[in-house]
């Protein structure tokens, strides 16, 4: 992995920052504290694996922004990769990774995926990653200064040979598991020989039980064949025993009685013929009768009719009458009334005119003005007409009361005429009475003559039911002669029926208990059948489950190698990769020590407890004055010791990927001297050349080892945001 091409925006302290590496090989980059020096390789890292040694996605957000944007190009194995990945706070991060030719960009992944791909086209994980080429600020000595456990694991874990040890877990799962099958299909055979063993035994006592079932069978058929004889042979006996019993004395002395009774019956309706003859000639004769007084009647009814309609019409001219004397009544009230008005009128007006016989001008002259005198004058001219008014009243109602006489005569003459119509009606109305009364008569008679008529078919039938009934009593006589008979043959039937009843009963008995002996065999028939089905599914399965066997032993011994091999194997790989990383070490330390420093690498160590061998690495290191423990060495030369085993671990992980990573970071290398800084830079710069790395990016606040390198990279903080600048 060659890294092209770096953009940050809003990442950590960089505002907006691009740097392109294609150029630069060994770069120093370098600032104050806080600058954002080491936020360039997280720049890295977060584009490769979304995370760093700060955190990942929301907490990389540059403070008082809402949103960054990493963009990352590096070339890997000659191809280019252009990784570009967007995150706003609180949403999901946009993730794109394409593959960059000169023509074009194809999308190769987005969002989880790009991380899947990008680790799988590196060959190793974050962790590997930074423990072999990017070693961040105090994780420098991480490797050297281990426990000889945890150094151990950090190397199993570089060179990836924990694969084996999920391997082996599931070899030894697995082979655990075949084991299981093995005693399990083992136990399996040995249930299924024991149930095919009693087989033969089955099929005997099979045979056995067909061959009772066979003889009971034709037992029983017999001998329901009989019992069926038997109850139809009872079933006759009991029906004519019936019979017989029907027929009792009693039965036939109650018949012939009835017999009596209905001839008897018979004879009375017959007795009835000559009133029904003398019946059927009144018939006639009194319909006729009836038709005449329904036509007097009718004759009758219409002179009730007139006399009704006769004194309806009186009634009416007689109310007429009445309200015209009413009327005349009323004028004369009416003028009457007006004859007092008009003699109080008249007594007025005499009262004002007796004034002009008071004063002595008589009312004339100069004094005629005067209006009292004016109207005494007045009234006195009027009075003689009201007076000829009167005499006109009176001779009105001397003609109304001339009128109402007459007019009263009328009514008394109506009246007269009315009581005429009253007695003529009552008349009528008798005779209509006496017309009903014989008429209810005729009809009752005529009913009672229609009743006898109605016997004319009851009398015929009596007829023929009586010789009918007559010739049965003969018969029932006869039976009863008969019955005296039948008696001796109810006996000897009665004793037969008991005697076939038992014989019945024995066979039913018989029957039911070779059909339960039937009901058994079959059940002893179908249970033995059921284990001979069983004896040959076992048959069956014995082979299947000897095949699974087999498998299984097969497979307990694969599975047994293989957990033995798992095991072996990155033990034999491990010594083999600590020979090689222990030559390269000493190599570089040979190069960039002055002291003689070598290093012998020790895998294995005997515990003082349990005197077991114990996987260990145990890094003994030497100089010109003799072996030490490595915290006794100084800050330079614990920094070449580290950069020796980053290197050699560097080519050992570029091997187990299958490619090269071609790019170094060292984030602070402490404790060097300046002859420590002059070799440090050397080997950097060597590794360049010799191809070992194409990129290599060294941190520092050492203005002695920022000296030694020609390419550098100088951040400073402006306004609060990080700003770089490339110096060649």
């Amino acid at each position: 992995m060659i890294p092209i091409k770096l953009q940050l925006i809003n990442f950590l302290s960089h505002k907006n920052t691009e740097i392109d590496f294609t150029n630069l090989n060994a770069i120093c980059l370098y600032g104050e504290n806080g600058a954002g020096k080491t936020s360039i390789l997280d720049g890295m890292l977060y584009a490769l694996y979304s995370y760093t040694s700060r955190g990942r996605d929301d907490s990389l957000i540059k403070l008082g922004e809402r949103k960054m944007r990493v963009e990352f190009l590096f070339e890997m194995e000659g191809t280019l990769y252009k990784v570009i990945k967007e995150k706003e706070i609180g949403k999901t991060k946009n993730t794109s990774l394409y593959m960059v030719t000169p023509d074009e960009e194809v999308l190769v992944a987005t969002g989880e995926r790009v991380d899947e791909y990008i680790e799988s086209l590196l060959g190793m994980n974050y962790d590997t990653f930074t423990s072999t080429f990017f070693l961040l600020q105090d994780n420098a000595y991480r490797f050297i200064l281990a426990t000889p456990t945890e150094r151990y694991k950090i190397l199993f874990d570089i060179l990836g040979l924990e694969v084996y040890q999920e391997y082996r877990k599931v070899a030894s799962y697995s082979k655990r598991e075949a084991e299981g099958k093995v005693t399990f299909f083992s136990q399996q055979i040995a249930d299924r020989v024991k149930i095919v063993e009693g087989k033969d035994s089955l099929v005997k006592s099979l045979q056995n039980v067909e061959q009772e079932l066979s003889r009971i069978a034709s037992i029983r058929i017999e001998s329901e064949k009989h019992y069926i004889d038997k109850e139809k042979d009872l079933s006759t006996i009991l029906a004519r025993i019936k019979e017989i019993q029907k027929i009792t004395s009693t039965d036939i002395e109650k018949e012939i009685l009835n017999s009596q009774k209905k001839i008897a019956q018979y004879q009375a309706t017959v007795r009835m013929k000559p009133q029904v003859e003398e019946a059927l000639k009144q018939k006639a004769e009194l319909n006729q009768k009836l038709t005449n007084l329904f036509e007097s009647e009718r004759i009758v009814m219409k002179e009730y009719d007139e006399a009704k309609a006769k004194y309806n019409e009186v009634v009416e001219r007689e109310n007429k009458v009445k309200i015209q004397i009413e009327q005349i009544e009323s004028k004369i009230r009416e003028y009457s009334i007006r004859i007092e008005q008009s003699k109080k009128t008249v007594a007025d007006y005499e009262k004002v005119a007796n004034l002009l016989n008071q004063v002595p001008c008589g009312g004339v002259g100069q004094y005629a003005t005067c209006r009292l005198i004016a109207n005494a004058v007045e009234s006195k001219e009027k009075i003689p007409q009201v007076q000829n008014t009167i005499k006109q009243y009176e001779e009105e109602i001397k003609k109304f009361e001339q009128e109402k006489k007459s007019l009263t005569q009328i009514l008394q003459k109506i009246a007269k005429e009315k009581e005429q119509v009253i007695q003529y009606g009552k008349s009528v109305s008798q005779k209509v009475k006496e017309l009903q009364a014989q008429k209810d008569a005729l009809t009752k008679q005529i009913e009672e003559v229609e009743k006898l008529c109605s016997m004319q078919s009851a009398v015929a039938s009596a007829e023929k039911a009586l010789e009918m009934e007559q010739e049965r009593l003969k018969q029932l006589e006869q039976e009863k002669e008969k019955l005296a008979q039948t008696k001796q043959e109810e006996q000897i039937l009665a004793k037969l029926y008991k005697e076939t009843l038992i014989q019945v009963e024995t066979l039913k008995k018989q029957v039911t208990e070779l059909k339960n002996s039937e009901t058994e065999l079959i059940r002893q028939k179908s249970q033995i059948e059921s284990q001979i089905e069983l004896c040959n599914k076992a048959e069956l399965e014995l082979k299947e489950l000897q095949i699974q066997l087999d498998k299984a032993k097969k497979n307990a011994y694969i599975y047994s190698v293989l957990d033995e091999a798992y095991e072996k194997i990155p033990k034999i790989m491990f010594t083999n990769y600590i020979v090689a990383l222990e030559s390269k070490v000493n190599e570089i330390l040979n190069r960039i020590s002055n002291t003689g420093m070598q290093v012998e690498l020790v895998t294995e160590r005997q515990t003082k407890t349990t005197k077991t061998v114990k996987n260990t690495l145990d890094i003994i290191v030497s100089d010109i004055i003799g072996e030490r423990r490595i915290e006794n060495f100084s800050g330079g030369e614990k920094t070449r010791l580290t950069l020796a085993f980053t290197v050699a671990l560097s080519e050992l992980a570029s091997k187990k990927a299958g490619h090269r990573i071609l790019t170094l970071a060292i984030d602070e290398p402490p404790g060097l001297d300046m002859q420590g800084f002059k070799d440090f830079a050397s080997t950097i710069n060597q590794l360049i050349q010799e191809g070992m790395f194409a990129k290599c990016f060294v941190i520092s606040h050492s203005g002695e080892l920022i000296d030694e390198f020609e390419q550098k990279i100088k951040v400073q903080k402006l306004n609060g945001s990080s700003e770089v600048m490339v110096e060649v």
